[in-house]
């Protein structure tokens, strides 16, 4: 992301509403200014207001209704279970749905650490990180350049903050179909095709991101596409849509797929990362975690699912304060 004075008046916009979204200063549901009002407030251009709210959205901070105007996404997260007593380390990972999140848990249990995921995309876990409401964040937030991932999205949610992003795995994604795949999807030019009936995933999730970048190589707008605004909260509603046949296709983890015996098309392998601020290094817990994902059976037990790569589970990275140049 480039530097605050050296970024295009849009996103300085973007990123000043960002920051009091962050801070909760607009709260969840807030309405931000009309485009009209906020143009002639600053003495700026329409557009770049427009632009402004179009990438706050594309972040998964707010939501635009023609008649409501735009607003803050609420982030509301659900209830955490009281801690479990026989447990010395209670966890919570809040952020994007995955299944080796389940096995993590599992194989943690034995020492003595309770791992509680709560599912509610991406951007809403670095968001509960930012609040003191998570101990880890699970994203896979590809970054503003496309090459890596939650980096770019880490600095913007998290500024000034020491972060770091451990390795859970590497992941295919792609089109979940119909078992046999009856309809013939094989990439994402066809989601385009009339009649085709698409379910989503919501707005700040990782894949979400996915999909809109996977639209944008092929030059596909969203609006072409029937069911780009209906939302599923994981990737296994999103295959349970599927499945039911009330969709034909859901972008999502060959392991959704697998789970409901339906097809699997693969589009991209991405990389989903625990985020983490460097004050939790010395938890009691860090050393387990790192210790299970590093092990023979976290990675065994997460390629049997399909479509994972665990070859550097438990990588450790700290996010730079500014992006390379």
């Amino acid at each position: 992301m480039p530097a605050a004075q050296d970024a295009p008046l849009y996103q300085q916009v973007a990123n000043e509403f960002a920051a009091r979204i962050r801070d909760g200063s607009l709260a969840p549901g807030a309405a931000l200014p009309t485009v009209r009002t906020l143009a002639e407030e600053r003495n700026i251009d329409r557009n770049t207001v427009t632009r402004a709210y179009a990438l706050l959205a594309s972040w998964g901070l707010v939501t635009t209704n023609g008649r409501r105007g735009t607003r803050v996404r609420p982030l509301a997260l659900p209830p955490l279970a009281a801690p479990d007593a026989r447990a010395d380390s209670v966890v919570r990972c809040v952020g994007s749905h995955d299944f080796c999140l389940d096995v993590l848990a599992r194989l943690l249990r034995p020492a003595g650490v309770r791992l509680e995921a709560r599912p509610t995309g991406s951007t809403a876990g670095l968001l509960a990180l930012a609040a003191g409401e998570a101990h880890l964040a699970g994203a896979h937030l590809l970054d503003d350049d496309g090459l890596g991932y939650n980096q770019a999205a880490a600095r913007r949610l998290l500024p000034g903050r020491d972060v770091r992003l451990v390795t859970l795995v590497e992941r295919q994604q792609g089109l979940i179909v119909a078992h046999g795949n009856p309809l013939g999807l094989h990439t994402a030019d066809d989601l385009a095709r009339p009649g085709l009936r698409l379910i989503n995933r919501q707005a700040g999730s990782g894949t979400r991101r996915l999909l809109d970048a996977l639209l944008a190589r092929v030059k596909i707008r969203p609006t072409e596409l029937n069911g780009y605004t209906r939302e599923a909260e994981t990737h296994l509603a999103a295959a349970a849509a599927v499945a039911a046949g009330s969709a034909d296709v859901a972008l999502g983890v060959a392991a959704a797929a697998r789970a409901l015996d339906l097809s699997f098309v693969p589009l991209a392998s991405e990389r989903y990362d625990l985020v983490l601020l460097a004050e939790s290094l010395p938890a009691p817990w860090f050393g387990p975690l790192i210790e299970t994902l590093a092990s023979p059976a976290f990675r065994a037990a997460a390629e049997v699912l399909g479509g994972y790569d665990a070859a550097q589970s438990a990588w450790i990275r700290r996010v730079p304060a500014e992006p390379p140049s």
